[in-house]
C-alpha cells in the first residue's frame, strides 16, 4: 500500500491529460528489479510501451494502432524508468529518468523527489543512448517486423523503422544511481535536496 501511495504521489509530478477518478495520471509500469544494498533497497520500475501508447485509459495514449513514427516518438520522449529508494518499506526518495531530444540525440536527467518534504531537483544523467535498453528489448519483442538488434563496436543498437538507435544500458543507469544515492545519502528520508550541488 505504501508503494502504491508513493507511486501516485510521484506521478503527480508529471502532468498528463488522462487522470483517474482521484485526479492522478494513469501511466502503467512493471517492476524490473529489486536490489538490497548496504544502506537501502532500490526498486526499479519500467513504464511499458504496450498498455500505455495503445491504451485509451492511459495518460500517454496515442492510438490503438500506433504508427512506427508514433511508437519511436513515444519511446524517445516518454520516461522509461522510475526508482524507489526505501528502507523497511518506507520510501525516502523517488527518481525518474527524464528523456529529452536535443536535435536527433537523446539527453537524460534524473528528477529526484523526496516525498517526505516534497522537495525535488533535476540533475543531468551522463549515461548516453538514444533508446533505453529495456524499451529496446520491448520493441524487439512487441514490434518484431519493425525492429532488429545490432551490435556495432562496443555499443548496442536497435534498428527500428529502418533507423539505427543506440541503446542506453540499464545496469549503467542503475549503477550510476547507486553512486548518486550513496553520495547524497538519498536513503535518508530527511535528506535536504536543496543542499545537492
Amino acid at each position: 500500500m505504501k508503494y502504491f501511495l508513493t507511486l501516485i504521489l510521484f506521478l503527480n509530478i508529471v502532468i498528463y491529460s488522462q487522470t483517474d477518478s482521484n485526479g492522478n495520471p494513469i501511466f502503467y509500469s512493471i517492476t524490473v528489479s529489486e536490489d538490497t544494498l548496504d544502506n537501502f533497497s532500490l526498486s526499479s520500475n519500467y513504464y511499458t510501451i504496450t498498455n500505455n501508447i495503445n491504451n485509451p485509459e492511459s495518460s500517454v495514449f496515442v492510438s490503438e494502432n500506433p504508427s512506427t513514427e508514433e511508437i519511436i516518438e513515444f519511446v524517445r520522449t516518454k520516461p522509461s524508468y522510475y526508482f524507489l529508494v526505501h528502507q523497511n518499506q518506507v520510501v525516502s526518495t523517488m527518481i525518474m529518468v527524464l528523456p529529452r531530444l536535443d536535435g536527433k540525440k537523446s539527453k537524460y536527467s534524473y528528477l529526484i523527489m523526496n516525498p517526505n518534504n516534497k522537495q525535488q531537483i533535476e540533475i543531468p544523467c551522463e549515461i548516453s543512448g538514444d533508446v533505453t535498453e529495456v524499451r529496446a528489448a520491448e520493441l524487439l519483442k512487441q514490434y518484431e517486423k519493425d525492429s532488429k538488434e545490432l551490435h556495432i563496436g562496443p555499443k548496442n543498437f536497435i534498428l527500428f523503422g529502418n533507423v539505427a538507435y543506440s541503446t542506453q544500458p540499464f545496469n549503467e543507469v542503475k549503477n550510476d544511481l547507486v553512486i548518486l544515492i550513496n553520495k547524497y545519502k538519498l536513503y535518508d528520508k530527511e535528506v535536504d535536496l536543496e543542499e545537492i550541488d
